[in-house]
């Protein structure tokens, strides 16, 4: 019985992704230099390579100097080959970019929101991508992908579960955009693609793991480990909790997904009691036990000072 052998076109694909990836990381470098980096031989690299350079990703840019032979071809990933939109969805306003695919920007827009219902604000989006992706200048495959931001939880389909400040429940928003231009789509929570953001071009470069907070009208956070975002088993990874006054306590229960966005903290929060000890439910206490607590508190106060002051009669 024959063993099954794998697809050759999947290899293909599989080893053109990782000769396109060392270009994207290494350049400028030869088609020796890839074949050392990542095991191929070389005419298995000089043949992709090629493929690539057909396709209109790759180009070659010159020579490099002889370690003895013949000088080397080096080759660079062509940035201008295709471009993205990206777009930061907030509760008032939508910002927008057009990128190429190195993540440089090529045009940026804003546009405020005046009403934060699901249609209203698709009825913005749409015309607002459709515009940046207009100005995209011609290239070998044009817009090639959305990403959007939203301050709220979204599941792996893209859809926001729950977004408090714009009062979304369940708004299936990457179907409707995936229908409306036909191209690959990514929506995620706004802190998380931030964390991403900052860790491919901003202070978090060559830092493994980290911790990105987002303030504005809502708190998010992004979690890095390892150099990948990590979003734990359900997806919602990074929630932010804190302790809120009791003269502060919302009417709606603080355990509610996004009830920190929607909380206003004041002088009074993120103060836990108990000598810095964050105990677990105090916002819920009743405020008789918050009296008796307080009554213990000032007893031990005086009961320690009584026994100073004994003391240093005792010294004298």
């Amino acid at each position: 019985m024959k063993s099954p052998t794998g697809d050759q076109a999947l290899i293909k694909r599989m080893n053109t992704a990782i000769v396109l990836e060392s270009v994207l990381q290494g350049a400028p470098l030869s088609r020796a230099d890839i074949s050392a980096l990542t095991g191929l031989n070389k005419a298995t690299v000089s043949s992709l390579v090629q493929d690539l350079i057909d396709s209109g990703l790759v180009r070659e840019i010159g020579t490099g100097q002889s370690s003895g032979g013949r000088k080397p071809v080096l080759l660079e990933f062509v940035a201008e080959s295709g471009y993205a939109v990206g777009v930061d969805l907030g509760v008032n306003y939508v910002r927008g970019v057009l990128t190429d695919l190195r993540g440089g920007v090529a045009v940026e827009r804003t546009a405020r929101l005046a009403k934060t219902s699901p249609d209203e604000v698709f009825g913005i989006l749409r015309p607002f991508i459709q515009a940046l992706a207009d100005e995209a200048p011609e290239s070998a495959f044009g817009v090639v992908g959305i990403g959007v931001g939203v301050p709220g939880l979204v599941d792996r389909g893209g859809a926001v579960l729950y977004a408090p400040n714009l009062g979304w429940r369940d708004v299936p928003l990457q179907d409707a955009l995936n229908r409306a231009f036909g191209i690959p789509v990514l929506i995620d929570n706004e802190a998380n693609v931030g964390a991403i953001g900052e860790r491919k071009f901003g202070s978090g470069r060559g830092i493994g793991s980290m911790i990105y907070v987002s303030v504005g009208m809502g708190i998010g956070t992004g979690l890095i480990l390892q150099k990948e975002l990590y979003k734990g088993a359900a997806g919602f990874s990074g929630g932010t909790r804190a302790f809120v006054h009791r003269s502060q306590r919302p009417a709606v229960p603080l355990r509610q997904p996004g009830m920190l966005g929607a909380v206003r903290l004041g002088t009074g929060a993120a103060r836990p009691r108990g000598g810095g000890r964050h105990r677990r439910g105090y916002a819920r206490q009743p405020p008789r036990a918050c009296r008796r607590r307080r009554r213990r508190g000032a007893r031990a106060v005086r009961r320690h000072r009584r026994v100073a002051r004994r003391r240093g009669r005792q010294h004298r």
